[in-house]
């Protein structure tokens, strides 16, 4: 394909209509349509491994392994997601008390990660402390804060309470400078 880099000054003409004045399209001069530049990246990537090494994995951001009704088939639940193209798993933290059992899967498991925090249903149960957060933040599996958040929908916990164990994860988020996993609901 005959393609080739052209500057269009902000004259609103098609897909430039969208784009700052003086940025540059790539267009097929020979089919006269306009079409937006691909990051080079992404045409690198695909044109120099074989088909057959390109493999979409799946990651599940947000699992909670802990959880009891798992716990007698948890092999069967990682072996099953490994089976479905699941790469990786994040069993994410809701109470500070059950971090030990989150950590412990998270450590017998290669690609199993964790996060440290508490559920906003749970703040009525357990303060947020920043150090805490931050010192079982520190091992190496642990990849994020939270889940945290605000619940207003269930209130199963004192709005200030959500509040203050939010702002907690917050800033033992800035700390350690992982990303902060929140829990939204309406």
């Amino acid at each position: 394909r005959a393609w080739r880099t052209c500057a269009i000054r902000g004259r609103g003409r098609g897909p430039t209509d969208r784009r700052q004045p003086g940025a540059s399209i790539r267009y097929a001069s020979a089919l006269g349509r306009t079409r937006p530049r691909r990051p080079p990246s992404r045409q690198v990537v695909a044109r120099s491994l074989p088909s057959e090494y390109v493999v979409p994995m799946l990651i599940d951001s947000h699992c909670h392994l802990d959880y009891p009704d798992l716990a007698p088939d948890l092999s069967g639940v990682l072996a099953r997601a490994a089976n479905a193209g699941v790469g990786a798993m994040l069993t994410i933290g809701t109470r500070i008390r059950d971090f030990p059992r989150v950590r412990a899967i998270a450590e017998a498991h290669p690609h199993v990660y964790c996060s440290v925090g508490i559920h906003p249903h749970e703040a009525a149960n357990e303060n947020a402390d920043v150090a805490a957060l931050v010192s079982e933040a520190a091992h190496p599996r642990v990849v994020g804060i939270g889940e945290t958040g605000l619940d207003y929908f269930y209130d199963r916990s004192p709005r200030p309470q959500q509040q203050a164990n939010f702002r907690a994860h917050i800033e033992a988020a800035q700390r350690t400078g992982l990303p902060l996993i929140v829990h939204t609901r309406e």
